[in-house]
């Protein structure tokens, strides 16, 4: 009898501990079900916030705005060819008057670029300037009689004021305000849209008759948006000449595309300027649900928080994930809110002489891209968090938990060997190769090295002793040693998790 109890008993338990993997095992699949649920969402957000034809929309600008060789933006070096770059290729490409068949085009078509893109408000040259501060930028004794003047490289403080600067009939006024560029203040010029282009000529020849660049000036911008209704999309671009301190002009080019989210302006008075469809109050409701799934994640998060406290939480890697990715979201968030805030400071309408700023507007777009970019990564990733409870879906991360000791006297050692190797290619090569010009680019550079793109021939001829001397020891430390380094314990710690878990019965 004695026996036959302890038979039922021991039955007893293992029936009560079946039920509580039972229950833990479904509890684990509605975790998992709840999140798959809320990464579909997610990609579903951002697939539907992604502008499939914002590069061939920009690309195409980018084309006629910059030109061909030998005028073209890429070949503006000297104050000469800025000028001939404006007057020969910017001006007739976007001041277009007639059209191919050199017909008087229609008032009414004024202000397009590439007959669709419709300029909206002005074009604004935009100049940054600095004066004469011998603090700041001091001559040598011994040339104190050779150079009368030194301008130093831009900053805030040395901005130049209206006064200083010039009288207005050089067709300049000071940006102000809340739409001014941090920095200071800086000297506009504004192109009507629907300005004729032997007019724009005659005003750039007047500026530059009256020097209106000069070795005071660091910095010109040339600025406008677009808007095409058939895309329903803007196109900030901006045109930067920096005039270097060391002599010179460098020049760069911002194209964005900014989508007016109309989902989002149904909040707002600036909806009856872009009147929403079916498919943005659609949208709306998905991107308002998911705000709220986010918003559930974070309760979720601080309850845990308070519960572990801050030590214990942040002592489990996927905790400090979480507090990241949902940090994220809560500023992509924002951004969404402050952009549509933006939406009612701005003039959407401006007259041809009127310019508009939408620069803050591609900014914030441009930066909720790279949150949402960086965002996917993270969100993608702890998908792994929910694989654990599979010994075969989850040996990636019990073989970088296995590795991690090792891996973190690894890493040590090979940031230790590679800093010492992007100092010694910028010291070396520097002044000769533009790919080590600077310890950011050597570092950057390096690393392509590692992947087989390098040019030996060029290392080669800046430093004929140094150039093979340091490749050579490079890849042979780097590449063949520490490489192999990485992949021994990566293979050593998987060997030990399948080891480990080869006698565990999966349940998934």
């Amino acid at each position: 009898m004695l026996e036959l109890k302890l038979r039922a008993e021991r039955a007893a338990g293992q029936l009560e501990e079946a039920d509580e993997v039972e229950a833990g095992f479904r509890a684990a699949l509605l975790e998992i079900a709840l999140y798959v649920f809320f990464v579909v969402i997610f990609g579903i957000v951002t697939w539907l916030s992604a502008i499939d034809v914002a590069y061939p929309y920009a690309s195409k600008i980018d084309g006629v705005i910059s030109g061909d060789p030998p005028a073209s933006l890429r070949d503006v070096y000297q104050e000469s060819q800025f000028w001939a770059y404006l007057e020969d290729t910017f001006v007739p490409n976007v001041f277009v008057t007639t059209d191919y068949n050199d017909s008087p085009l229609d008032p009414s078509r004024l202000g397009y670029v590439l007959d669709v893109d419709k300029i909206i408000g002005s074009v604004r040259l935009e100049q940054k300037r600095v004066k004469d501060d011998r603090t700041l930028c001091p001559i040598p004794p011994v040339y104190a009689s050779l150079i009368d003047t030194c301008y130093p490289r831009i900053r805030s403080e040395l901005d130049v004021s209206a006064e200083v600067y010039g009288p207005e009939d050089r067709f300049t006024s000071t940006a102000t305000g809340f739409f001014a560029d941090f920095g200071g203040q800086r000297f506009v010029q504004d192109l009507p849209n629907d300005a004729s282009v032997d007019d724009v000529i005659a005003t750039l020849r007047s500026l530059r008759k009256d020097s209106w660049i000069d070795a005071q000036t660091r910095e010109v911008r040339v600025i406008f948006t677009v808007y095409n209704p058939a895309a329903d999309l803007f196109c900030n671009v901006q045109l930067f000449f920096h005039f270097a301190h060391t002599g010179g002009i460098r020049v760069e080019a911002s194209f964005r595309t900014i989508s007016m989210l109309r989902q989002w302006l149904l909040l707002t008075p600036t909806r009856t300027f872009f009147p929403p469809e079916l498919r943005h109050q659609l949208l709306f409701a998905l991107e308002l649900s998911f705000l709220l799934m986010v918003l559930a994640m974070v309760v979720a998060e601080v309850r845990q928080l308070a519960r572990l406290g801050w030590f214990a939480y942040i002592s489990s890697v996927w905790n400090v994930i979480d507090l990241f990715n949902l940090s994220l979201f809560i500023i992509f968030f924002f951004f969404r809110f402050f952009f549509v805030a933006l939406t009612s400071l701005l003039d959407f309408r401006p007259s041809p002489s009127t310019y508009s700023e939408f620069r803050y507007m591609a900014g914030l777009v441009y930066q909720s891209q790279n949150l949402t970019a960086f965002n996917c990564v993270l969100t993608y990733i702890k998908m792994f968090k929910y694989l654990q409870f599979s010994t075969r879906l989850s040996q990636l991360t019990h073989t970088l938990t296995e590795a991690s000791e090792d891996l973190a006297g690894f890493i040590f050692m090979f940031l230790l060997v590679f800093m010492a190797y992007a100092f010694s290619f910028h010291m070396a090569f520097g002044m000769d190769v533009s790919s080590f010009q600077d310890f950011t680019n050597s570092f950057f550079t390096l690393f392509l090295i590692i992947l087989g793109d390098f040019n030996f021939e060029q290392l080669r001829l800046a430093n004929d002793l140094l150039g093979p001397l340091l490749f050579i020891s490079y890849i042979v430390i780097v590449y063949l040693i520490l490489f192999n380094m990485f992949l021994a314990i990566i293979g050593e710690a998987y060997v030990r998790v399948k080891e480990k878990t080869s006698a565990f019965e999966d349940p998934f």
